[in-house]
């Protein structure tokens, strides 16, 4: 008799290690294989909210694209010390926008969210990634589960509830960020940062063309939805229109939207309408629908103001709990010195930037200067601190913090040189013989260096833990 007890009791532990471990390595598959992207580049909104301490968001901005384009709290943060979070995802739908927000809640005391109405101009998305983007994003939950009913046809709950059906057909899409999400997810506050200035014809709109809009009554029950949750929860909405091209039957459903939102004394704010920002569509726009970071600006600085004006938040600068808003704001200006070198071509122009730059690691390779060199290569490396004699000898330095360093001979026999950048990332350099091996400049298993080039000028960002170009003369 005890030998059969025993041997029950061997089995029933064997059997829930046997579970135990199988729903571990399922987690770690689904982990790899889950949806982790709303903003683009592996960055995820909902990412960024988990990574949130409870109570440290006073200011949600909900919506699309052109909320996480046109809204960036670094700005806001720099400007006024509020603590603003965009909750935005790419398309996102009426039903998403409102169980996100309750997302959102689980955690977060917002004392004002300013929604996006774009969702009212379409009722299912277009694009099959941006489905999943809204429907996939969020943790598995009550509030999940519903978003999924609420929004897709039956047949599908299924696959959108247990996911793997989807999440499976990945495989061939994976990257390195599936296994590793960049680091920007821990600090970001929501906002894509976009640089490039893409010149916009404005559609002056022909108001006479314009006829009002009656609002759907799936419209209608979405913002008397959102009405209802704020005063549940205690936050005042305000909604949103923001800075688009956009033409006479767009303005009609947006106008219909604004004129039920006035009825029920809702504050809407129309940056196509509202004067002083100064959109410039020449030099503000990223394409037609979304601003970039020179146009978001204009528009937060704008917000800052008013919520400066109607409502009572605390400026949160210097309190440590807020350091996310920090690094995000030093993302934000890492990310603009590091397009700007991107977009120089000039060999002295790409050194000069560099010597301004903070939190970077340079790796200058020299290999076959010759003294009568038609180009004069050394003016613009003097300024860093090199002398005559080691730019003619050749070598590769690191230049860190205002110090120039050499590393390298270029002599075949030395042995390589490798730095520990960090955790992640180990910089490999050595000399093959001629400038001519892509090897001779390694960050793990990528080369970092110009082939055939006689200058390489490769910069790592530490901040953002990743390089940011390379460039060869």
């Amino acid at each position: 008799m005890e030998g059969t007890t025993r041997k029950k009791v061997i089995q029933a532990v064997s059997i829930l290690l046997f579970l135990a471990v199988s729903s571990w390595c399922l987690y770690k598959v689904y982990d790899v294989l889950r949806w982790k992207d709303t903003t683009g580049d592996y960055l995820s909104s909902f990412e960024q909210l988990y990574a949130t301490d409870k109570d440290l968001i006073d200011v949600a901005f909900v919506g699309s694209s052109h909320c996480f384009c046109g809204v960036t709290p670094a700005f806001l943060w720099e400007e006024k010390g509020f603590s603003g979070f965009d909750m935005s995802v790419s398309g996102q739908d009426r039903a998403s926008a409102y169980h996100h927000i309750k997302e959102l809640l689980k955690t977060q005391s917002p004392k004002v969210v300013m929604i996006d109405l774009f969702a009212v101009t379409f009722d299912e998305h277009a694009e099959e990634g941006n489905v999943y983007r809204n429907l996939l994003s969020m943790h598995t939950s009550k509030n999940s589960v519903e978003l999924v009913k609420d929004y897709a046809n039956k047949s599908e709950w299924e696959n959108y509830i247990s996911r793997f059906p989807i999440v499976h057909t990945r495989y061939k899409e994976l990257t390195k960020y599936d296994f590793d999400l960049p680091r920007q997810n821990d600090y970001g506050r929501g906002a894509l940062f976009q640089f490039k200035e893409n010149p916009q014809t404005e559609y002056v709109i022909d108001e006479k063309k314009v006829k009002k809009a009656e609002l759907s009554a799936e419209n209608k029950e979405w913002l008397d939805e959102l009405i209802k949750l704020s005063k549940e929860e205690n936050f005042e909405p305000v909604f949103m229109i923001l800075p688009m091209v956009m033409d006479e039957e767009i303005r009609s459903v947006f106008d219909g939207a604004v004129d039920y939102l006035g009825d029920n004394g809702i504050d809407v704010l129309d940056f196509n309408k509202i004067s002083g920002i100064n959109i410039d569509y020449e030099k503000d726009f990223a394409d037609p629908t979304h601003l970039n970071s020179y146009g978001s600006k204009k528009v937060t600085l704008y917000l800052g103001d008013y919520l400066e004006d109607n409502f009572s938040l605390e400026d949160h600068r210097g309190d440590k709990r807020y350091w996310q808003w920090d690094d995000d704001l030093t993302w934000y200006y890492q990310s603009k010195a590091a397009y700007e070198l991107g977009a120089l071509d000039y060999y002295d122009d790409v050194l000069a930037h560099v010597s301004t730059m903070s939190n970077v690691l340079a790796i200058i390779s020299l290999e076959g200067i010759k003294e009568d060199e038609p180009y004069d290569y050394y003016n613009a490396l003097s300024a860093l601190g090199m002398s005559y004699e080691d730019y003619l000898s050749g070598g590769k330095w690191l230049y860190k913090d205002g110090v120039l360093t050499k590393v390298h001979e270029n002599d075949p026999a030395e042995p390589d040189y490798v730095y520990d950048i960090n955790g992640k990332d180990t910089l490999k350099i050595r000399y093959d013989g001629d400038y001519l091996h892509d090897g001779n400049i390694m960050l793990n298993n990528e080369s970092l260096y110009a082939h055939g080039a006689k200058v390489t000028i490769a910069v790592y960002d530490l901040f953002l833990q990743e390089p940011v170009t390379v460039k060869g003369y």
